[in-house]
């Protein structure tokens, strides 16, 4: 078994302890058998929920839905601004890292202009970014009166069979930036082979498995974990990393997880 990780930090791995794996499910074609595989993919997702302004009066900004995935299609909307007035939107996002600090920045948006009646509408793609909130906004407005959006977690799999020796990639979208939220964990026939890490990669992750074992069906985990920080906290904000997480219920920031099926065909890959 061979992990590598594109992003921040990359740790330990192991090799799998199982690797006997069964075909799916089997049909007949002309009096003779013919295996046949259905990737499964499920996700346990943990309820989020975001914030919303409360604002009715002044200019204000909304943004629907307020929880999506890099790459989902979202609408901002925006009322009580002066007529016919240019706006730069702006994105907030954080740079930096867990071990230098971090800080909110603004990026821009788009660049819109009100109509006649003081408001404005657009769609627009959720960019690649860190998981977690972010705040759509104008000018000077008020966290009371920002747009809100959470950027979920997510993770595809470049390839859902091969034999022995394909490398198989793990891709993940908004990974977030703090110590709960910066890490993943993947094991691979339910054994530990590694983590990664997507602050200073923008939320970004890429980990390349080499998959081994027999023939038939293998399995493929992403699971949230949490970072011990830096050495000098209170004892207080440590207590959360001395418990197992058993659930994506336990991660005390409710990260999903991800369970993938992989099938190994026989041969050998080129």
């Amino acid at each position: 078994m061979v992990v590598a990780a594109v992003g921040y930090g990359v740790g330990q791995y192991m090799a799998p302890a199982s690797q006997v794996a069964t075909v799916s499910s089997t049909t007949s074609a002309q009096g003779s058998t013919m295996q046949t595989f259905t990737p499964q993919v499920s996700v346990v997702r943990p309820q989020i929920v975001v914030p919303q302004n409360a604002v009715s009066t002044g200019p204000r900004i909304s943004v629907s839905p307020s929880i999506a995935s890099v790459g989902d299609n979202v609408t901002v909307n925006g009322a009580g601004f002066a007529p016919n007035t240019p706006l730069p939107i702006v994105w907030t996002t954080r740079q930096g890292s867990n071990l230098l600090g971090f800080k909110m920045v603004n990026k821009p948006l788009k660049n819109v202009t009100s109509g006649a009646h003081r408001a404005f509408s657009f769609t627009t793609k959720v960019r690649p970014d860190l998981g977690g909130f972010h705040f759509v906004a104008a000018g000077n407005l008020t966290t009371k009166s920002n747009g809100t959006i959470f950027i979920q977690r997510s993770a595809t799999l470049s390839k859902t069979q091969g034999p022995q020796g394909t490398q198989i990639q793990v891709i993940m979208h908004g990974v977030g930036w703090d110590f709960d939220t910066n890490i993943a964990a993947f094991s691979y026939d339910n054994s530990y082979i590694g983590y990664a890490c997507g602050f200073n990669s923008g939320g970004n992750v890429t980990v390349s498995i080499v998959a081994s074992g027999a023939p038939g069906i293998h399995t493929i985990d992403v699971r949230p974990s949490v970072w011990w920080g830096a050495s000098n906290f209170a004892n207080q904000q440590v207590v959360e990393y001395r418990y197992p997480l058993l659930t994506p219920q336990d991660h005390p920031e409710l990260m999903p997880s991800f369970h993938f099926t992989f099938l190994m065909t026989s041969g050998q890959s080129q």
